[in-house]
Formats: C-alpha cells, structure tokens, sequence
C-alpha cells in the first residue's frame, strides 16, 4: 500500500518534530529563568560599575535601630516593618548620579558558598512601598536588577553605638525581578 508508507514517514517526522520542538522549548525557558543572574559572590570579580541581575539571600537586620552611610550620604531608619529590610530617609550628603530619591528601602544580599562580603540593596522607597506595600515579605532567593557600584561603600550601624552590622557593596535596585511580595498572603508582585 502505497499511502501507508507514506503516512509512516509524516507520523514519524511530526513525532521527530514534536520532540525537537520540546526539546527546544525546554532548553528556551531554562535559559530565560537563569539567564544575567550573578550570585552575590561573582560581583566581587567586576572592578567598574555594571548594570547586573543579582541573586541571593536576603540578610535578617535585627534591629529597629539603624544608620546607614553610602559615600557621602546618612540615612536614618524611619520604619522597619520587617527583619529582613528597614526604610531610610537622607539626613544629610549623596552618593552620586544614581542617587535619585530621600527614602530607600535598605536590605543585605548574601550568599551562603560566598567567601565575599555581602552586598547591600538600596531601593526608592516610593517605589518599593508602591509595587509590595508598606509591609512586603521577601522569599528564600531573591532576584534583583541593578546597578552594581563596586567602589561605592556602604555601612549599616547602630546611630547610637556605632556598632556595624553589614558593610559592602552596593546595588541600586532599579526593579525586584523575583522574591518579593506584598505581606498577608498576597501573591508575587510582577514587573511590566
């Protein structure tokens, strides 16, 4: 029969098809899900400012006391809704041409396999507390887009004591990519 062999071959084809397709499509999504992410330890490897998408864990703060300096600007802690991140409001100086608002939301990334120092995360504010509310919630891995600011220094300290609690790096986060949520139970915040 000469239409059978015929369909053989097309079915065989389609399935050959399918599977390169799937295959294909598997590899596309892995891609796009860990493609650009740097570990908070591969940043000390870059010697200029880079606009980077950084993963990692976010640090506990532990306190609801809390100075940071970045260059030449202090910042105090106005609100610490969560032990994971405090607001900041400038009290006096900047730190250059990223620096764009009076209120960050100030967090630490970190690695645990790391041998380098973790790497503090400066956010807008109004930003933050517009796309996550007031009393946001981070998850066990969080994926930042930034800009990486090897020679800027950072140092989060007690006003009162000077004791430092991190010092680093920074990131000026210009969107939270993954890991970051509005509190009581609401899902993921997505980007546009």
């Amino acid at each position: 029969m000469p239409g059978t062999s015929n369909s053989k071959t097309r079915m065989r084809a389609l399935v050959l098809a399918l599977g390169l397709f799937l295959v294909m499509l598997g590899i596309g999504i892995a891609a796009v899900t860990s493609s650009g992410y740097r570990s908070v330890c591969s940043l000390a490897e870059l010697d200029k400012p880079e606009k980077v998408v950084v993963s990692g864990k976010v640090a506990q703060l532990q306190t609801a006391r809390v100075a940071v300096k970045i260059g030449d600007a202090v910042f105090l802690g106005t609100s610490s809704f969560s032990p994971t991140y405090t607001v900041v409001e400038r009290v006096q100086g900047s730190f250059g041409r990223l620096d764009t608002d009076d209120r960050y939301a100030v967090f630490v990334l970190y690695d645990d396999g790391c041998q380098g120092s973790p790497v503090v995360a400066v956010y807008s504010a109004s930003t933050f507390e517009s796309r996550y509310g007031a009393h946001a919630v981070f998850s066990e891995e969080v994926v930042v887009e930034g800009y990486y600011q090897p020679t800027l220094h950072a140092v989060i300290y007690d006003p009162m004591t000077g004791h430092i609690y991190y010092e680093g790096p920074v990131v000026i986060v210009t969107q939270i990519l993954k890991g970051c949520h509005e509190a009581y139970g609401q899902g993921a915040a997505t980007t546009s």
